[in-house]
């Protein structure tokens, strides 16, 4: 196919979402993000695009009886397909819906844009995409910062609200800046100061005043031509190798952005289990992702920038950036977290993550050195998704309580523990912080029933 016909190639636009959760997140603050002027209208103007949800029948009918997807039709044509009779208690069955939808853009002839349900768009991004798919490109990679969604999601919202209107419209540096002050933990302990890094590493992320610049050793496509690529519907992987010519990298902000929202704690025992940040860790990971079955997906640094003054990047070598004071918050409220999980109290970890995140102290939390903190062990802490756990992370007042109840002074280090606790074990260090497991919490309203 000749490259002027590729570039007038119809589009896909493929969404799977199910569950209350994501099917509020996508009408509340993802299509509001797509309405954006810069994003599907002009997407929609210069090129043909249908947007395409896979879901449930409880997610048709909770779509259908929304005002935002009556404002998305107006812009872009619609299709509801009910794929599962309920809701699939695993997130890999959407690539049941990728595999239906590479079958079908391939027989059509049609580029497919991946649309997750839980990322949102500054505004511009999807014409900036556009222009690409016009120049000819057959596939194009972004990378989308991970911020957690129980702070960052009221922020968007509010930021619909004071707008009047039924688009979010948000530049990209002030994506950006939400990014910052919003990111989620797997991005803090990818940071370039961190001290561990997760298991599965997918980036390194190099903090500066302005921003980021992401050392990404794993990409996936947001738009893609499966009838040109030999993807593999199942997993939707590239197994057929291409021309480098053909592929495009956003790797600047100003030109697109998109966040990815996620739970605070999604996910929390896989990147807990982190292995030291060392240089030798580093050198092999690159030469990992350097392999010549990867070579043209080599690493490619991503600017992502609040401002304009940032420059042309080039990738810093280890420790040549210091990270912000929020930013190293993050990252050492990561340590915290994982290293009392690999002391086995991680119930305690997870109520210190969410409280921190719930309660709006999560950059800002890090308590006077020296210090000591109290962590209950778990069969003292009631499970998350028990009756009693939710209730304690809806209460930001209950949870910040609960953190400034569980530090202790160094005046007080050796004295009576309160609430008639018991220590369980010696202390241990993490970092700069003393650690004592006790036998229960300090504040009844935690403790296990």
């Amino acid at each position: 196919m000749a490259a002027s016909q590729v570039g007038q190639q119809p589009c896909d636009a493929v969404v799977t979402v199910w569950g209350r959760a994501y099917l509020n997140l996508l009408a509340e603050v993802v299509i509001p993000s797509l309405l954006a002027p810069g994003n599907l209208p002009e997407f929609a103007r210069r090129r043909q695009i249908t947007y395409t949800v896979y879901t449930t029948p409880e997610g048709r009918d909770f779509l259908q009886a929304r005002p935002e997807w009556a404002w998305l039709g107006d812009v872009a044509p619609q299709e509801i397909n009910v794929l599962w009779r309920k809701d699939p208690a695993d997130p890999m069955e959407s690539h049941l819906a990728f595999g239906k939808a590479v079958t079908r853009a391939r027989a059509r002839n049609h580029s497919m844009f991946l649309m997750p349900p839980d990322t949102v768009w500054a505004n511009g991004s999807l014409s900036n995409i556009e222009q690409r798919l016009a120049a000819g490109k057959r596939v194009v990679f972004m990378v989308h910062p991970r911020v957690a969604m129980e702070t960052a999601v009221p922020a968007l919202c509010a930021l619909r609200e004071g707008a009047g209107n039924k688009a979010l419209t948000i530049g990209p540096q002030e994506m950006v800046r939400l990014s910052r002050v919003h990111m989620d933990l797997y991005t803090a302990s990818s940071l370039s100061t961190s001290r561990r890094f997760p298991r599965h590493l997918e980036e390194i992320v190099w903090p500066s005043p302005d921003g980021y610049i992401f050392n990404t050793f794993e990409l996936n496509p947001f738009v893609i031509d499966p009838g040109y690529f030999g993807v593999v519907p199942d997993d939707f992987a590239i197994r057929q190798p291409a021309d480098p010519r053909d592929m495009d990298f956003i790797t600047e902000s100003d030109d697109a952005v998109a966040l990815s929202l996620n739970p605070f704690a999604s996910n929390f025992a896989q990147y807990a289990q982190l292995r030291r940040c060392t240089v030798g860790a580093v050198a092999r990971w690159r030469q990992r992702w350097r392999s010549a079955a990867s070579q043209s997906f080599a690493v490619h640094p991503f600017s992502y920038r609040t401002s304009a003054t940032l420059g042309t990047v080039r990738l810093p070598p280890a420790g040549a950036l210091r990270s912000s004071a929020e930013v190293q918050a993050a990252a050492d409220l990561m340590e915290i977290c994982t290293g009392l999980v690999d002391e086995g109290l991680q119930r305690a970890a997870q109520y210190i993550a969410i409280g921190i995140e719930t309660a709006g102290l999560q950059r800002s939390w890090r308590p006077a050195l020296p210090c000591e903190l109290l962590a209950p062990v778990d069969r003292a802490l009631p499970t998350l998704d028990g009756q009693v756990g939710r209730n304690l992370v809806a209460s930001a007042g209950t949870l910040r309580r609960m953190l400034a109840a569980h530090v202790r002074a160094a005046r007080n280090v050796g004295g009576p523990l309160p609430a008639g606790a018991k220590p369980v074990g010696a202390p241990f260090s993490i970092g700069n912080y003393r650690i004592q497991a006790i036998d229960r919490p300090v504040v009844p309203l935690l403790r296990a029933t």
